[in-house]
């Protein structure tokens, strides 16, 4: 099957643990492109072509998912890249998640209040982007409580906080994990 008559798929990333994805939807006879920073992911030597951007520059992925005239995007198995692709797809008319959806299930703080308003069981939970306003703030908790990112993926930036004693260094572990500098 030449390349022209493939349909051609955008998977966001070439990690190890894309290989069988990567594998799989050239089994099934998609053109398969990856693209992440990483040039030496293994990923990539198994997919038919690669591009260096990052699988988080929304507006760069939908430029090279434009020029390639891609027929899908998949972020398969990489949390930061989910925005992305529901992004591009939704810009290319393509099938896919709700961008809104994506970034309520992944930000901390809306994902928290969406399962409150919806009367699910939620942990009690604020966002903060300053360490005054936490400090202000803090006689509204009880301790152990957890401190994370709001936006970070696979535990980055989390820290458990016994007391008040490690709450500033814990805050600003944090906040060097958050794209949104937010908790």
């Amino acid at each position: 099957m030449s390349q022209k008559s493939r349909k051609k798929i955008l998977l966001l990333g070439g990690a190890y643990f894309q290989i069988p994805a990567i594998k799989y939807a050239k089994k099934a006879g998609y053109f398969v492109i990856t693209c992440d920073y990483l040039p030496d992911n293994p990923g990539h030597k198994f997919s038919d072509e690669y591009y260096n951007i990052s699988t988080i520059e929304k507006e760069k992925v939908l430029s090279l998912a434009k020029k390639l005239n891609v027929d899908a995007i998949v972020p398969y198995g990489t949390e930061p890249g989910a925005p992305t692709a529901a992004y591009v797809s939704r810009k290319l008319g393509l099938p896919g998640n709700s961008y809104e959806g994506i970034i309520t299930l992944m930000e901390k703080d809306k994902f928290r209040k969406f399962l409150g308003n919806n009367k699910l069981n939620t942990p009690k939970a604020k966002g903060y982007d300053n360490i005054e306003e936490v400090l202000s703030d803090i006689e509204n908790f009880n301790f152990p409580l957890m401190v994370k990112p709001i936006d970070s993926a696979a535990s980055k930036g989390v820290r458990l906080v016994e007391d008040d004693e490690n709450l500033i260094s814990a805050f600003k572990y944090a906040m060097s994990f958050s794209k949104k500098n937010e908790l």
